[in-house]
C-alpha cells in the first residue's frame, strides 16, 4: 500500500498563514477589549459603587436639591492610565415627550436646574483624579433629556494604571427643586423617570480608545418608580424612541 504523498508548505503559503493567524489575533484581542465593560453607578447622595437606586421626591417645596453621582468600578484588564473619559446619560419617562420639570435645557421650562460638576466629596472609598478638565453639554432626546460630556485628564498630574475593583468618581449630577411647586411650578415632577447610562468610552494614554460600555438592559438609577412601578420602561423601549 502506497502511503499518501506529503506536500509541504511552500514558503509564501508559510508565510500566509502566519499572516492570516497574527491578523486573527489582532482581531480577538479588538474585540474584547470593545466588549470589556467596566461596572458603571449612578448612586443617590454619593459615590457608594451600589446597583441602580431609587429617588423619590414630594415635590413640596423648591428649595434644596438632589444629587446623583457616577463613577465606575475598573476591571482587572483596565491596566493602562487614561488620558479621557466620555459619557452620555439620558434621563428617559418612556414618552413621547419629555415632563416639563425634566426639561433642563436652555429654554426649558426649568432651565439652568440641572448641573453638572466634578466636585469630589470625601470620604468613602471612591478615588478621584485630581487634576483633570471636565466638560458637558444637555439637549432634548425623544421622552426626555440627554447629557453627554467628557473628562480629560490633564497635566502634571499623570494618572496611574487604574486599580482592578477600585471604584473612581466621574462627576456630579446637581438636580435643584426650583419650580416643582407654586403657580410657575413645572408639570412632571411626580412622574417616573428612568435614567440610563447610555455610553461611557475609556480612553488610554497609548493604545487611544481602550473600552466602550453601552446598550444596557436596566437603567442605572431612577426617580419616583415607587410610585408607580408599572410604568417603568426597558432600555429596549428607550432605544425605540430614538429611531
Amino acid at each position: 500500500m502506497r502511503l499518501p504523498r506529503l506536500r509541504i508548505p511552500t514558503p509564501v503559503q508559510r508565510l500566509g498563514f502566519f499572516m492570516l493567524l497574527a491578523l486573527a489575533l489582532r482581531s480577538s484581542h479588538a474585540a474584547a477589549s470593545q466588549s470589556t465593560s467596566p461596572l458603571i453607578h449612578l448612586d443617590w447622595d454619593g459615590c457608594t459603587s451600589s446597583a441602580a437606586s431609587n429617588r423619590d421626591f414630594a415635590c413640596d417645596t423648591n428649595d434644596g436639591h438632589e444629587l446623583l453621582v457616577a463613577s465606575y468600578t475598573a476591571e482587572a484588564v483596565a491596566n493602562e492610565p487614561p488620558s479621557q473619559f466620555t459619557f452620555r446619560v439620558t434621563f428617559s419617562s418612556g414618552q413621547p415627550e419629555p415632563p416639563s420639570w425634566w426639561q433642563t435645557y436652555p429654554a426649558g421650562c426649568r432651565a439652568g436646574a440641572m448641573t453638572l460638576d466634578e466636585s469630589f466629596l470625601t470620604g468613602g472609598t471612591c478615588l478621584h483624579f485630581p487634576s483633570h478638565f471636565f466638560y458637558s453639554a444637555q439637549v432634548v432626546s425623544a421622552g426626555g433629556i440627554r447629557l453627554t460630556g467628557g473628562i480629560l485628564l490633564t497635566q502634571p498630574t499623570i494618572p496611574e494604571p487604574l486599580i482592578a475593583g477600585q471604584t473612581y468618581f466621574l462627576f456630579n449630577m446637581n438636580i435643584a427643586h426650583t419650580k416643582s411647586l407654586g403657580a410657575d411650578s413645572c408639570a412632571g415632577c411626580a412622574q417616573p423617570l428612568s435614567i440610563f447610562f447610555e455610553e461611557f468610552k475609556i480612553y488610554t494614554t497609548t493604545t487611544g480608545l481602550e473600552y466602550t460600555y453601552d446598550g444596557f438592559a436596566t437603567p442605572k438609577a431612577t426617580w419616583q418608580w415607587s410610585q408607580v412601578p408599572t410604568r417603568n420602561a426597558t432600555w429596549g423601549q428607550i432605544k425605540s424612541l430614538y429611531r
